[in-house]
């Protein structure tokens, strides 16, 4: 019998409700002849509360005990999706990523995965059982339990799938797949069927929310069979393929949550140490510039306190602009770049910042101008396009 990976997030177990239709859903699965792990996040809202509640103390984020806080939403979303299971007569095994065990490197709040061992999920699948994993927790060598930063749920199923040899690996959220841009603030975006693991990467990673990042790169490297479903009817699916013969453009993906940086430095050696420094707390950095004498740089605002902290130990003081960054992915941009950034400053959208390489053309533009950019740089790239995209 070929093993199936499911992951459900919050708003997939959102209540008791969802609970047992997800347990429907994995019955089925069940029921078609396949052995199914289950992958489950917090239910909606839990983690954010959990946050908020822990940085009340000082200093809290990246430490042992913020990680052990903040991981125990996952804890009751499985035990309850096991109790669901239950109540329909599967045998089904909450579980914690230490059980299994899930064994990351000691990076509290950003935790990298390092090594599953299967057997024990073998010997649960073999006895006819359901194990019910938590997602975004992993246990580091010192014993103490980390997680894996926000939307690790997606990285623990994918990793999971990979160890076990799955079949496949399906993330279900609560919309059906991928959109050229995101459906609820571009209303003509279209819908994705298959796109490739490289352009789906570099979507995630420039700010599509459905599938994290880490997860499609386990994805590309161990080659497992990825799609993203909703959880709430829809038949449709993205399916997560190998390069496409050729490049075309995936869609536009957009942030909300970011900060430029500009550090005035003395040369360029302390600008390259203020890089590697952040590098080794992986705090994520996009569009670096470096001259001798101003070190220019995108992070998330969520990194602010590490990155202040970094330039500080460095006595180097910065100026900051919260901003958007909208990103148009995947390469063959042929003519359509050089009317970006025209048509968006002859409809007032001030571009704080922009930039252009092999995979993507970004701009980073005021905040209550996000959504208005993400319509003008789909209008460009996208309006010409029929209702649904192949690769």
């Amino acid at each position: 019998m070929s093993i199936i990976v499911q992951k459900y997030g919050g708003t997939s177990v959102g209540s008791v409700e969802r609970m047992r239709h997800v347990a429907d859903l994995i019955i089925a699965e069940r029921n078609a002849g396949h052995r199914v792990v289950v992958v489950a996040s917090a239910m909606a809202g839990t983690t954010n509360h959990l946050v908020k509640s822990a940085q009340q103390f000082n200093n809290a984020v990246g430490t042992p005990a913020y990680d052990f806080v903040i991981s125990t939403g996952e804890n009751v979303s499985c035990g309850m999706l096991a109790l669901a299971l239950a109540e329909k007569g599967v045998n089904a095994m909450p579980m914690a990523g230490w059980q299994v065990p899930i064994r990351t490197n000691g990076l509290h709040s950003k935790a990298r995965i390092l090594d599953i061992d299967p057997t024990y999920l073998h010997q649960l699948l073999q006895n006819g059982i359901v194990p019910v994993i938590t997602g975004f927790q992993g246990m580091g060598d010192d014993q103490r339990l980390t997680t894996l930063g926000r939307g690790g749920s997606d990285t623990s199923a994918v990793a999971i799938a990979a160890a076990l040899k799955a079949r496949q690996c399906d993330i279900y959220t609560d919309i059906d797949g991928m959109y050229t841009a995101d459906p609820r603030v571009v209303v003509n975006a279209q819908f994705i069927s298959n796109i490739p693991y490289s352009v789906a990467f570099h979507m995630a990673a420039l700010g599509t929310k459905v599938i994290h990042p880490r997860a499609v790169e386990f994805g590309m490297q161990s080659n497992m069979p990825l799609r993203i479903l909703s959880s709430f009817g829809s038949d449709k699916f993205t399916a997560l393929v190998s390069e496409a013969a050729e490049s075309r453009i995936g869609g536009i993906s957009h942030t909300h949550n970011n900060v430029l940086y500009k550090v005035p430095v003395i040369d360029l050696e302390i600008g390259a140490n203020v890089i590697s420094a952040l590098n080794d707390l992986d705090v994520p950095l996009d569009m670096v510039i470096q001259t001798e004498r101003v070190l220019q740089f995108c992070a998330e605002h969520s990194d602010d306190v590490l990155i202040k902290s970094v330039l500080d130990s460095f006595e180097l003081s910065e100026s900051s602009n919260r901003c958007a960054k909208i990103s148009v992915v995947g390469g063959a941009f042929s003519g359509q770049s050089d009317q970006s950034l025209p048509q968006l400053k002859a409809q007032n959208i001030h571009v704080l910042y922009h930039w252009i390489d092999d995979i993507r053309l970004s701009v980073l533009v005021p905040l209550n101008q996000m959504e208005q950019s993400v319509n003008i740089l789909h209008a460009i790239f996208f309006d010409f396009e029929s209702k649904k995209i192949d690769f």
